[in-house]
Parts: structure tokens; C-alpha cells; sequence
């Protein structure tokens, strides 16, 4: 009788053990599907000019890191293909803008095939929202704050030497976009700026 029980017991721990186990399987794919899917998710890109350039953006807007995306999802921000009248309608200068509602963070993002390197246009506009994305303190930028422009102050002669004048704000949407296109040459030209986005987007 005591080796029956025993028998049962095992047989019930055993079975009991295996259920566990297919249900923490279960789970665990379903996590690890959820999580790649996150990952892999693209950005939209909004229309308002010709299909072949809104094609080109959203094609730049996936080449961008995984980090920077799930920034640019988190805060809402909008990248927008459209025409130069557009963005000058919307306050920049004919090639591309972006545009913050600082009442609740979200930003949007006018790219125009007013420039050939429809990428660097890209790079160098999402860096204004990484500005924003990336600022523990809203509606305070990353280059509006302290730490930042210290670190951004290490790139002034860098800015001068590119654009011949220097701003924050540019200098930081300057940076991102060097950071992603030409890393090598920040790390040389602004070696501490290049560690600091390094660190903050892996």
C-alpha cells in the first residue's frame, strides 16, 4: 500500500510540475513574441506630398535605431512627408521642421524633398525630437539643460567649423545626426558629446 501511495504522489508532483512548466513555456513565447514584435514594429510615416518621397522617408525612418524609435513612439512624435510650402507653413525654413505642442509633448516632424540626402534631413530633424525624447523633464529640452550644455559646449568649434554659427538646440540635432552618419568624426571633433549619446541611446 505504501509504495501505491508513493507511486501516486510522484506521478502527481511529476504532473504537477509538468503543467508549470508548459504554462511558463506558454508565457515565455508569448513575452518573447510580444517583445520582438515591439522591437521589430515600424515607424508610420504621415503623406503629404508624392508616393516615391513618402516612400523614401518612411525607408529612412526604419533605418533609424531601435532605441531612437521606441523614443520617437513613447513621446508621441510624428514624422510628416510633405511639400516645402508645408513646412514653411508650419514655420521652418523650406526643407524640413519640427514642431512641438509644449502643452503635451507631442511633436511633429515636416520632412520636404527640398534636399537631395532625404537621410540626413531625417537624422538631423528626429535629433530636435530626441532633444525633446530623451529630456527627463518636460517640456525642458536636453539642450536646454545644464549638464547637456556643458557637454554641447565641447562641440562649439565643431558647429562653427560646419555652419558658421551655433545654437544648442542645432548642436544637438547636428550631433544625433553625426553620431548616426559619421561617428568617427564626432568622436574626433567632440569626443565628450559622442560618449554622452553614446550612453543614453544604448
Amino acid at each position: 500500500m505504501m509504495i501505491i501511495k508513493n507511486f501516486i504522489k510522484n506521478r502527481k508532483r511529476k504532473a504537477i510540475v509538468m503543467m508549470l512548466s508548459f504554462l511558463f513555456l506558454i508565457c515565455f513565447s508569448g513575452l518573447f513574441s510580444f517583445h520582438c514584435y515591439c522591437k521589430n514594429e515600424p515607424l508610420t510615416v504621415n503623406i503629404d506630398a508624392q508616393t516615391d518621397f513618402a516612400a523614401k522617408v518612411e525607408q529612412c525612418a526604419q533605418l533609424l535605431p531601435k532605441t531612437t524609435k521606441k523614443a520617437i513612439r513613447n513621446r508621441n512624435i510624428t514624422i510628416y512627408a510633405c511639400s516645402s510650402q508645408k513646412v514653411m507653413q508650419m514655420g521652418g525654413k523650406g526643407v524640413a521642421c519640427t514642431v512641438t505642442n509644449h502643452k503635451d509633448g507631442h511633436a511633429e516632424i515636416y520632412i520636404s524633398n527640398a534636399y537631395e540626402d532625404t537621410y540626413e534631413v531625417v537624422r538631423h530633424e528626429v535629433g530636435h525630437g530626441m532633444d525633446q525624447a530623451l529630456s527627463p523633464s518636460w517640456p525642458q529640452v536636453c539642450s536646454d539643460r545644464p549638464g547637456w550644455r556643458s557637454v554641447l559646449d565641447t562641440a562649439k568649434d565643431m558647429e562653427m567649423e560646419r555652419f558658421g554659427s551655433f545654437s544648442y538646440i542645432e548642436a544637438f540635432a547636428d550631433c544625433y545626426n553625426l553620431y548616426l552618419s559619421e561617428p568617427e568624426y564626432l568622436m574626433q571633433k567632440a569626443p565628450l558629446m559622442y560618449t554622452m549619446l553614446d550612453i543614453v541611446l544604448n
